[in-house]
């Protein structure tokens, strides 16, 4: 089974470079600027998660620091 999904997503691969290659010099321009332009979102998605943890992984250390009250005296 994984090697029939594999299979079909090879000969997908090499379909879309055969049509890619066989296209003018401004078709594949285009469809260049179509996958930067499709890669934008998830990069920026993945950007985001990435300032979140960071973030929160910040704020979990700051967390962590035992807190005194106020008035009281901290041990030296």
């Amino acid at each position: 089974m994984t090697l029939g999904w594999f299979s079909a997503h090879a000969a997908q691969c090499v379909m879309c470079y055969r049509t890619a290659a066989a296209q003018q010099a401004e078709r594949s321009r285009v469809l260049n600027s179509g996958i930067l332009i499709l890669l934008i979102p998830p990069i920026l998605m993945l950007a985001g998660i990435l300032l979140l943890a960071f973030r929160r992984s910040g704020s979990v250390a700051k967390s962590s620091e035992p807190r005194s009250r106020p008035g009281s005296v901290s041990p030296i």
